[in-house]
């Protein structure tokens, strides 16, 4: 039994290399993760466009532009937000047409998380069967 001891200390000094050998590697040698969102405002800029008919009244509703209206091609200055932007869009000859910009959350080197929209959000328009349809069946179209 005096074998036991000499056994026991064996076992602390490998499980005191083994947690070193463990820590090395996160040790100061590595970097640190990269701040993917690293110098980004509160806010951004995004562009509603629709190809084909510029000039079309864009309506945008959500909880962080609350209601705005927009003729195209236009930029707007909108607060990240992980909420989704609902863009209704009109013009004469044309169908109604409807869109919805999700963000995109990012996770920083903190553990927060940042959202942003697509820099640019292209609402395709439909030309009417005849100019003086009416812009939609049924009185509009609903993007939900």
């Amino acid at each position: 039994m005096p074998r036991l001891r000499p056994i026991a200390r064996s076992s602390r000094m490998s499980a005191i290399v083994l947690s070193a050998l463990v820590a090395l590697p996160l040790s100061g040698c590595q970097s640190q993760p990269k701040d993917v969102a690293a110098g980004l405002t509160d806010s951004q800029s995004i562009a509603i466009d629709t190809p084909g008919a510029p000039g079309a009244q864009c309506s945008l509703k959500s909880v962080v532009v609350g209601h705005v209206t927009v003729t195209t091609p236009a930029h707007i200055e909108v607060d990240r937000s992980p909420e989704i932007i609902v863009v209704l869009c009109r013009k004469a000859c044309y169908l109604d047409a409807s869109a919805m910009i999700a963000s995109e959350g990012q996770r920083r080197a903190d553990g927060s998380v940042v959202y942003s929209y697509p820099a640019e959000t292209k609402v395709q328009m439909t030309a009417a069967g005849s100019c003086n349809a009416p812009s939609s069946p049924g009185g509009g179209a609903s993007p939900l």
